[in-house]
C-alpha cells in the first residue's frame, strides 16, 4: 500500500471505510444463504450454486482513483468507486421455480435457432457437421434440441458428437473435436452451443489447419469469440444477452411486487446476436467491462 496516498488521519478513516464495506459484503452475502436455505426448506430446491465475494484491493482502489485523475480520498472513494466490493451470485439454470412471483429468462430456444440458421446458411444446408453440448442446463439443452431440428429439417451429416461439461468446457470441447477432426477433417462446420465450447473448437480447428474454413458459432459474447468475429476467424456469430435492459426491468417488477401489484410470470431477457457487421459495437464494450473486473 502507497502509503503517502493519505495523511494519518484519512489513512485511519480508509480501513475503518474499508471493513464497513467488507461487514456489508458479508452481511448481504449472509442473508443471502439464509433465503437460499429457506428455499430448501420450503420449496426442496436450492437456486444459489455458490457465491464468490471480493473486496478490491488497496492498490487497485488508488490506481483507479488516478487513473480517473480523481482525488485520493475516502469521500472520493465513497462517491466515485461502486465496485469496491461485491458479491457475485451463481444460481442454478433450472427455469421456472414454484414459490417464485417472476422469471426472468433469457429465451435459448429462439437463441440456438437464429445462430444455428446463420451457421447453416453459411454452408448451405448441407455438409458433415460435428455437434458440442451437454444436458445440464435448460440454455445447452436448448442446443441439442435445435441440433436435432436442423439435422431432421436439412439433412446434415454428424460425423460425431462432442459432449462438453462446465467447468473445463473449452479444454473437453478441445480435445473431443481434435478426435472427431482426426476421424473426419473434411467437415464442413462445427455447431458449437456456446462461445467456451467454440473457443475450443477453434483451438482443434487451428492444429488440424481447418481454421478459419470450418465454421462455427457460439453463445455470450466472450471477447476472445468477439475478436474472432471481428478477424473473420471460424466464428460467425454469437449472442449477447442486453443485461442492462433485464436489470431496469427487474427493478420496476420488483417495485410492481412491493407496492402490491401484479406482474407477468415470464420476462425475456432482451438479446442481440452479433456478426462481423455489428461485432466492433459489442467488442468495445465486452473488452472494457473485462479491464474493470479485471482490475
Amino acid at each position: 500500500m502507497d502509503r503517502g496516498s493519505f495523511s494519518p488521519e484519512e489513512l485511519t478513516e480508509f480501513v475503518n471505510l474499508m471493513q464497513v464495506y467488507e461487514g456489508a459484503m458479508y452481511e448481504i452475502s449472509t442473508k443471502l444463504e439464509i433465503l437460499d436455505s429457506e428455499f430448501q426448506v420450503r420449496f426442496s430446491h436450492d437456486p444459489i450454486h455458490h457465491m464468490e465475494r471480493r473486496l478490491k484491493s488497496v492498490n487497485s482502489i488508488l490506481g483507479k482513483l488516478k487513473r480517473k485523475t480523481l482525488p485520493v480520498t475516502v469521500s472520493s472513494i465513497k462517491d466515485n468507486l461502486f465496485d469496491v466490493a461485491g458479491i457475485r451470485v451463481i444460481c442454478e439454470d433450472t427455469g421456472w421455480i414454484d414459490g417464485i412471483d417472476a422469471m426472468f429468462l433469457l429465451n435459448s430456444i429462439a437463441v440456438q435457432a437464429d445462430i444455428n440458421m446463420i451457421l447453416a446458411a453459411e454452408v448451405g444446408f448441407s455438409g458433415k457437421i460435428i455437434t458440442t453440448g451437454h444436458q445440464d442446463n435448460f440454455a445447452l439443452r436448448a442446443g441439442s434440441y435445435i441440433h436435432d431440428a436442423f439435422v431432421e429439417e436439412y439433412g446434415f451429416d454428424v460425423v460425431a458428437h462432442v459432449q462438453t461439461t462446465f467447468p473445463g468446457t473449452t479444454e473437453v470441447t478441445y480435445n473431443g473435436v481434435d478426435s472427431a477432426l482426426t476421424a473426419n477433417p473434411d467437415v464442413v462446420a462445427i455447431f458449437t452451443s456456446q462461445d467456451l465450447e467454440a473457443m475450443g473448437a477453434i483451438q482443434a480447428l487451428k492444429e488440424h489447419d481447418l481454421y478459419p474454413q470450418v465454421k462455427c458459432i457460439g453463445v455470450d459474447g466472450e471477447v476472445d469469440i468477439l475478436n474472432d468475429i471481428k478477424a473473420d476467424g471460424s466464428c460467425i456469430a454469437t449472442v449477447v444477452s442486453d443485461l442492462d435492459s433485464a436489470n431496469v426491468n427487474v427493478v420496476d417488477a420488483c417495485e410492481a411486487l412491493m407496492a402490491g401489484e401484479d406482474v407477468a410470470k415470464y420476462h425475456e431477457i432482451p438479446y442481440a446476436v452479433v456478426t462481423k457487421e455489428n461485432v466492433d459495437e459489442f467488442l468495445e464494450k465486452a473488452t472494457a467491462e473485462a479491464e474493470k473486473y479485471a482490475e
